[in-house]
């Protein structure tokens, strides 16, 4: 296992970009818009690999100096539960620490609520529709002095 950033444009980007259209698009039928690849090439996309395979995605969009919502957040169905998720977000999250990050934003599908819990993430907000899916806001604070 090796979890890696992809540069955006590369072979590897454009693989990253595939994995997941395939895990959190296709399942809901939905197509990408330019809206949701807007602004791609700022962000950091970070990629898990297994057997020189793509497994798992994440990026990171800064928000402001002090803030960042992690995006895209997926693993492959017969890796879930393995602990690779836990992984990446621990491997995102150390990206934010190192830039001096405050505070890490997410909107969680319901179904994986769980799992920020677990991870330290706090609800803020009501449930709501995020591309089909009810969803929700959560929040962790980094202390990063």
């Amino acid at each position: 296992m090796k979890i890696t950033e992809v540069t955006f444009g590369t072979k590897e980007y454009q693989s990253l970009l595939d994995f997941r259209y395939i895990n959190l698009r296709k399942p809901l039928n939905l197509q990408w818009s330019s809206e949701d690849l807007y602004n791609e090439q700022n962000q950091i996309h970070c990629a898990l690999f297994i057997n020189n395979q793509i497994h798992g995605s994440c990026l990171i969009k800064s928000e402001n100096n002090k803030v960042v919502r992690i995006r895209q957040m997926a693993i492959s169905k017969e890796f879930q539960q393995k602990g690779y998720g836990k992984k990446l977000l621990v491997f995102a999250e150390s990206l934010a620490f190192k830039k001096k990050i405050s505070k890490i934003i997410i909107t969680a599908r319901l179904s994986a609520l769980g799992f920020y819990l677990k991870s330290g993430y706090k609800i803020i907000g009501e449930k709501f529709i995020d591309v089909t899916v009810e969803s929700i806001k959560m929040v962790k604070i980094i202390k990063n002095d």
